[in-house]
């Protein structure tokens, strides 16, 4: 029978003859994603770099996440200070060795970044974390 029959895509396997628009649409998503990561990851000492870009966005956009994380109770709002601290150094190349790490499942394993995102997602809330 045609329709049980599996036709591996990169991103996932599905039963049928063709992938659909919207499932091509999401591959290529997808590959834009990979292929953009792939840039961030040839930066020299990219964790670290990124992680500070990274977290002066998330400060400059909501100001208020500064006050979520303890190690910062003594820092002003946006300060230079607080991207040396090694404390945070720490926490901000971790977020982005996180990030690689769920780039690289995309592609083999969409549902289990969707379950560890979630469950990052929970662990965050308990911290006030705010959904978007």
């Amino acid at each position: 029978n045609n329709n049980n029959r599996y036709l591996v895509i990169p991103l996932l396997s599905l039963t049928c003859t063709t992938p659909s628009q919207k499932t091509i649409d999401k591959m290529a998503s997808v590959s834009k994603v990979v292929e953009s990561w792939k840039i961030v990851t040839a930066i020299d000492n990219y964790e670290e770099v990124a992680g500070e870009i990274f977290f002066r966005k998330v400060f400059t956009i909501a100001p208020e996440a500064q006050g979520l994380f303890k190690m910062l109770k003594n820092y002003g709002p946006m300060e230079e200070a607080i991207f040396a601290d090694p404390k945070f150094k720490k926490h901000a190349s971790g977020v982005i060795r996180f990030l690689n790490v769920a780039v690289g499942m995309i592609e083999p394993d969409l549902h289990a970044i969707v379950v560890k995102l979630k469950e990052l997602g929970r662990k965050h809330k308990t911290y006030g974390v705010l959904e978007a």
